[in-house]
């Protein structure tokens, strides 16, 4: 199967578990089909190049990898026209790199896309815990919704402050400014 598909669409369970099949008859026997003794554990030979392994890897987490990597485009681009028509179709607001909410639009790529990747628990808490948002000037990230500070939004930490706030959505420049070294806070 060609990366180009993986790159789109999400791969059922039971095709990357049948390839993964063959792949593994194949390594140990030369054969697609059949059966033979092996020395080393299927584990072991999915491990990365650096771990000892051959740096085969999992087929479903290189499709999610490879599918996520839209959302992260998505977000990382400040202004693109396929973003744009992305927004405009949809009506997109994501407050995180991985959208919570579920898309309609059955047969579209996107929303496959960004279905496939918000239901990936385990994705979820990777790029929750291990990606840092950089301020820069503040126009792009959400005050109360971004992961910009700690390791939770101020709107998880901060609920009470949050359901009080007047604009929720608003990006972080439009709350304070830098005066010399001190931040001064506009509240409206």
């Amino acid at each position: 199967m060609p990366i180009y598909f993986l790159y789109l669409f999400s791969i059922p369970v039971a095709v990357a578990t049948e390839i993964e099949k063959k792949s593994r008859c194949f390594l140990w026997s030369g054969k697609e089909e059949g059966r033979s003794l092996c020395n080393v554990g299927w584990s072991t030979v999915s491990l990365p190049k650096s771990a000892g392994g051959l740096g085969i890897g999992s087929l479903g987490n290189k499709n999610t990898t490879l599918l996520f990597k839209w959302l992260w485009r998505y977000d990382s681009k400040e202004s693109s026209m396929w973003k744009d028509v992305i927004k405009s179709v949809y009506n997109t607001k994501y407050s995180s790199l991985i959208p919570q909410d579920h898309i309609s639009g059955a047969g579209s790529t996107w929303s496959r896309l960004v279905n496939h990747c918000g239901k990936d628990t385990r994705l979820r808490n990777i790029v929750n815990n291990h990606t840092v948002m950089l301020v820069g000037n503040g126009k792009r990230i959400k005050f109360w919704l971004h992961n910009w500070t700690e390791n939770c939004s101020l709107a998880e930490k901060f609920p009470t402050l949050f359901q009080l706030s007047n604009d929720k959505e608003s990006s972080l420049d439009k709350m304070g400014m830098w005066d010399g070294h001190a931040w001064c806070w506009v509240f409206s």
